[in-house]
């Protein structure tokens, strides 16, 4: 990994959001996403619990490769204009990959099915 790489990560309570190498420490990164984690405060993550999929927008890459003043809001909009690059929409960070199951979810149709309030079993 690199400074201005942009990463997804692999494992822990951030699994599947994307991030921004701020900085590299042995076989540590310092990622940021401007929103959840800021740059003043980069979660510390090993390099294999990463994956790459990229590298930011030239603008952005430069500023911190040449140790220049980068806010959170330009952190955001670099990730922003990756996914959109990517043909990706991704709110609140959430992985483009991932899909809601539908397959357990009952509804209230006129097919004979119960309404989702009613209880199956008998009554008390």
């Amino acid at each position: 990994m690199k400074v201005a790489d942009v990463v997804i990560s692999l494992n822990g309570r951030d699994e599947g959001k994307r991030f921004i190498v701020i900085d590299t420490q042995d076989c540590y990164s310092m990622l940021a996403d401007g929103k959840g984690r800021r740059l003043e405060k980069p979660k510390r993550k090993k390099s294999r619990h990463v994956k790459l999929e990229g590298t930011a927008d030239d603008w952005i890459a430069e500023k911190l490769r040449n140790g220049e003043k980068v806010t959170n809001n330009e952190i955001r909009r670099a990730l922003a204009q990756f996914a959109a690059g990517h043909g990706e929409y991704s709110p609140g960070g959430n992985s483009p990959n991932v899909k809601a199951d539908s397959s357990n979810v009952r509804t209230n149709s006129p097919g004979g099915e119960k309404p989702l309030l009613e209880k199956e079993g008998g009554g008390m």
